[in-house]
């Protein structure tokens, strides 16, 4: 039987070139009928996974959290092991471009850092402010049969070319963070590449599996359901229009002391 492989939290928080969704929603009418498919998506994948637990001898040991205070609450509380993170609507978006990420042990460092980044290279992310097509075309599901700490949806942006002017922010961004006498701390285009057509494409992630346990593995059939909703995407893909929306801190909501950044 497949899998869901859950995974421990990576203590880091990253600084990201962001699109949220729902500040994309009034570029075009079409946007909203997408979201609206996207969140029925979530909602089919979530009733498949409440199923799951069901089976589970241990399932009070679980618990699915639908926004970011019932996360920070699981991940505090002793008795959930394993925690499945539904994204509410506010949160779901996909990075563009990765500024900094670093280990959230060094707190006042990462305040620090942020703020300076973020001054130091807003004329160069205000400069990509084009509207760019994209097409929802499949949820990811690994040749392995394994799906690997999250469920996200792929995105392709129509135009390629626009791969290109991501780079020229990574290029602009690693020359201001060396005339600000800032590190360059792992500065990259947030992309990934299919396999079948060399098309590079976004993850939106829709859910994420949380584990206080190294290496734990829920079987599941969940992969029938998400055949399922791919087969409707191959049969119509979602089309989304696009804007930056701005730099974000992720991966910031499993800890207190950068709650109060950015989504």
């Amino acid at each position: 039987m497949k899998g869901i492989v859950f995974e421990r939290p990576k203590g880091k928080t990253y600084l990201t070139l962001s699109v949220k969704l729902k500040d994309s929603l009034n570029i075009e009418t079409k946007n909203q009928e997408t979201f609206e498919r996207i969140k029925k998506y979530q909602n089919r994948i979530q009733k498949e996974i409440k199923k799951e637990i069901k089976n589970i001898r241990s399932k009070k040991s679980f618990k699915i959290a639908y926004t970011v205070e019932e996360l920070k609450s699981a991940l505090k509380d002793r008795n959930k092991r394993k925690i499945i993170y539904k994204y509410p609507e506010e949160q779901l978006h996909f990075s563009l471009v990765n500024f900094l990420t670093y280990d959230v042990e060094n707190n006042e460092e990462i305040y620090k850092e942020i703020k300076k980044i973020k001054t130091g290279i807003k004329n160069v992310t205000n400069s990509l402010n084009q509207e760019t097509e994209a097409n929802i075309e499949r949820i990811y599901v690994p040749e392995v049969g394994v799906i690997k700490d999250s469920i996200a949806l792929n995105i392709y942006p129509k135009n390629q070319n626009f791969f290109k002017e991501l780079k020229k922010i990574e290029g602009k961004t690693k020359q201001k963070l060396l005339e600000l006498k800032l590190q360059d701390n792992n500065v990259e285009v947030k992309c990934h590449k299919d396999k079948e057509t060399e098309y590079k494409y976004f993850a939106i992630n829709i859910f994420r599996f949380l584990s206080k346990e190294d290496g734990f593995v829920m079987y599941s059939s969940l992969y029938e359901e998400i055949e399922e909703i791919n087969k409707e995407l191959k049969k119509e893909r979602l089309s989304f229009k696009f804007k930056p929306s701005g730099t974000f801190v992720s991966g910031h909501y499993f800890f207190k002391k950068l709650a109060s950044i950015d989504i």
